[in-house]
Parts: C-alpha cells; sequence; structure tokens
C-alpha cells in the first residue's frame, strides 16, 4: 500500500507541486504578466485592460525585486519605491485629497466638483478603518476561539466595505498610471488633422483657461507638421453662450497667427461623443492619410481615446496642462465616467475580488 501511495506521489503529486512550484516564481510572474501586457497594449492600446495589466505587472516585478533586493541594486531601488508609493497612497493622498478640496474651492468656488477630493479621500479612510478594525476583530475571535468569521455578519459587512474601497482605490491607481503612461510614450508628430475638444467660454464670447492651454497644445503640434495639416475645433453653443465654442477657438486661433483655411470648424457637438463623431464625419468626407491627433487636457485623454476606440476613430491621444490643484478633482470626473461606460465588467471585477477575499477569509479565519 506504501509502495502503491509512493507511486502515485511521485508520478503524479510531485510533478504537480514541482509545476506549481515553477509557475509561482516571480521570475515566471514578471515574465508571463509583461507578455500579457504588452501583447494587450500592441493590439489595441486604448482598452482600459491595459492600464489593470500594467498594474499587475508593476505588482510582479516588486514581488521580484523583493527576492533580490540585496543582490540586484536596480531591484532594491524598485523595491523601496514601490513600497515608498504605497504608504504614500494608502496614508498620504487621502488626506492631500481634503486639502485639495479646500483649494479647489478657494479657486474655483462653492461647486459639486470642489467636494469630489474630499468626499474620495473620506470614503478612503472610512474603507481603510473599517478594513483594519474588522480584520483586528476577525484575527482576535480565531485566536480566543469565540466565532468564526463566516458567523459574524457584522464583522464581514465591514471587511466587504473594506475590501470595495481597496477594488476601487486599486483601480483608480490603475487608471490614474495608465492615463499618464499612455502620454508619455513615443509618438510620431506628422499630421493631416488635429482636433481640439471645445471646453466652455468666458463671458460667453472667449475660451477658457482650460480651452486655451489646449488651443495653445494644438498650435504647437501642428506647427511641428511637415504635412498640410488643419485643426479642427470642436464644440457647440451653449445656452449661456453668444457663440459656439468651434467659433471662440477659431477667432483665438486666428489671434495667434493660424490662418483661416487651416482651421475646420464643427460647431453642432454638445459632449465628447459628438465631438468625436462629427469632427471625424467631416475629416473622413476631406479625405488624406488619416493621422489624426486629438487634443485635450491631460487628465482627459484616455477617455477621449475610449471614445475613438468605440467610434473606430485611428487618433492619439495628446494632452494639455492644466493647473496642478485641478487635476486631483477632474481625474475623479473622469474615473466616475469611466466606471460608467465599462459599468458590467466594472461590478463582476468587484464581485471576483470581494468574494474572492472574503472567501480565502472565511476559509482560515
Amino acid at each position: 500500500m506504501i509502495l502503491i501511495l509512493s507511486e502515485i506521489y511521485l508520478c503524479y503529486y510531485f510533478p504537480m507541486f514541482t509545476f506549481m512550484n515553477y509557475i509561482l516564481t516571480p521570475e515566471f510572474m514578471v515574465i508571463v504578466s509583461l507578455a500579457i501586457f504588452l501583447y494587450s497594449f500592441f493590439k489595441d492600446s486604448r482598452r482600459f485592460r491595459n492600464a489593470v495589466f500594467l498594474l499587475i505587472l508593476l505588482v510582479a516585478l516588486f514581488v521580484w525585486s523583493v527576492k533580490y533586493s540585496g543582490i540586484f541594486r536596480l531591484a532594491t531601488l524598485y523595491s523601496s519605491i514601490f513600497v515608498t508609493t504605497f504608504i504614500f497612497l494608502i496614508f498620504i493622498i487621502p488626506f492631500l485629497l481634503m486639502v485639495n478640496s479646500i483649494q479647489m474651492l478657494r479657486r474655483e468656488g462653492f461647486h459639486i466638483t470642489s467636494f469630489l477630493s474630499i468626499g474620495f479621500g473620506i470614503f478612503i479612510l472610512a474603507g481603510e478603518f473599517y478594513f483594519m478594525t474588522s480584520m483586528m476583530v476577525a484575527v482576535s475571535n480565531f485566536i480566543d476561539h469565540q466565532i468564526h468569521f463566516i458567523q459574524d455578519f457584522p464583522t464581514m459587512i465591514k471587511m466587504g466595505f473594506g475590501f470595495t474601497v481597496l477594488y476601487i482605490s486599486l483601480v483608480f491607481v490603475a487608471f490614474m498610471f495608465y492615463s499618464i503612461f499612455i502620454q508619455i510614450l513615443p509618438r510620431h508628430v506628422d499630421f493631416d488633422y488635429v482636433v481640439v475638444l471645445g471646453a466652455g467660454l468666458i463671458d460667453g464670447l472667449r475660451p477658457t483657461k482650460l480651452l486655451a492651454n489646449r488651443l495653445d497644445k494644438a498650435i504647437r503640434v501642428f506647427n511641428k507638421s511637415v504635412s498640410s495639416c488643419y485643426i479642427v475645433v470642436s464644440g457647440g453653443q451653449g445656452s449661456d453662450e453668444k457663440v459656439s465654442e468651434a467659433e471662440a477657438m477659431r477667432t483665438y486661433l486666428i489671434d495667434k497667427g493660424i490662418k483661416n483655411h487651416q482651421i475646420i470648424m464643427e460647431d453642432k457637438s454638445v459632449n465628447t461623443f459628438e465631438n468625436m463623431r462629427n469632427s471625424y464625419e467631416i475629416i473622413k468626407r476631406r479625405g488624406g492619410r488619416m493621422q489624426i491627433a486629438v487634443v485635450t487636457s491631460n487628465f482627459h485623454v484616455y477617455r477621449a481615446l475610449l471614445l475613438c476606440r468605440s467610434l473606430d476613430i485611428p487618433a492619439i491621444g495628446i494632452g494639455a496642462p492644466i493647473a496642478l490643484y485641478f487635476w486631483p478633482s477632474a481625474m475623479i470626473r473622469e474615473y466616475v465616467a469611466l466606471c460608467k461606460h465599462y459599468l458590467k465588467g466594472y461590478l463582476l471585477g468587484w464581485f471576483i475580488f470581494v468574494g474572492f477575499f472574503l472567501t480565502v477569509l472565511s476559509v482560515f479565519l
């Protein structure tokens, strides 16, 4: 009997354990996560899954760097940066978000967007508090043999909330890093069309600072293009505006030295989706190589590219700078819009993430 069991172990379990030990090595994790990310990225850089794959790759690199920390200087440096960034994101960012909300109130006035940062910061702190306190209660109950984790419904609910906040935070971090990553990649500089997305007017006549930054960036992109290039200004007329955003942008560009015949107006759109759809219809009618650049604010680039993907527009996104204090609230708004766009997949990911960790804890606690 012992010989039979030994033979079964040697023939089946031992190779399986050996295989599992091999595939769970940091090196294997890095190679696989890198391959998946590169495949997905080069297949379509505008897919949101790339943001998640990039985050997984960064975590895999951290596991590798921990193993080789002290052996390779690069591994030590990366692990130090990763831990520092993690601590910063977990413990410092929530308070900085609250400070940012105060700055928004002072500079932008009383508006709902001014409270986005403080709301998100409090939400993260609440999640961290419930996660840590419920974890301590669950561990204490396990040590004292008082009650099983799965029987302690209030603690499980608090833990579920904590994991929900962790999930939302991780996806937000993935979105934030990928939004930055996709803008620093090398790109060609020769375009047929430079599409500028509208962003409101001052007194119904003049471009806002946000829109002026987009237009200035579009001018720089336009001037670098060696081929015949046109700037497409896209934006309709709001109820409180005296002219369309496209007309105001055209006037601004002419004042900056762009010729009138080099400007194409799209003045019917009322949102980003219509900006892209209407502009592309004009571009298709005019023809060309279809080398298109979409210029918008840096926080808005990724979502604009997602819309381009949904409309099958072969465009490259280029970000214009914004005031630093405005960036956190803007990124939160973009994140909410992104979650709405991928609502089914987002909720499925949340269900799997929270369900997995609660199941694991129920087994061990």
